[in-house]
């Protein structure tokens, strides 16, 4: 009998800090498909009103505060996460 195993190598971007707010998360895994959990800051009376996700595979994106995506193949991927506040 085979085994494969996948790698599966995500780094995150650079945290940007502007004034009051950082774009942060975490994420946990299940072979290709990764939950992504939003850990951004904001200040008091500034609330983070979008997300946009880039997750370096095919051009795949999301605009969920906790997006699922599943990869394309187990390769090393550049996650970034861009929040707005109002």
């Amino acid at each position: 009998m085979r085994q494969l195993f996948f790698i599966l190598i995500l780094t995150i971007s650079n945290v940007m800090v502007y004034g009051q707010c950082t774009a942060d998360f975490s994420f946990s895994e299940t072979l290709l498909t990764i939950q992504f959990t939003d850990q951004s800051t904001h200040a008091t009376n500034d609330p983070i009103v979008s997300w946009a996700w880039d997750f370096d595979d095919n051009n795949a994106t999301s605009t969920l505060q906790n997006p699922t995506h599943t990869f394309s193949s187990a390769d090393k991927y550049n996650v970034e996460l861009v929040i707005t506040t109002a």
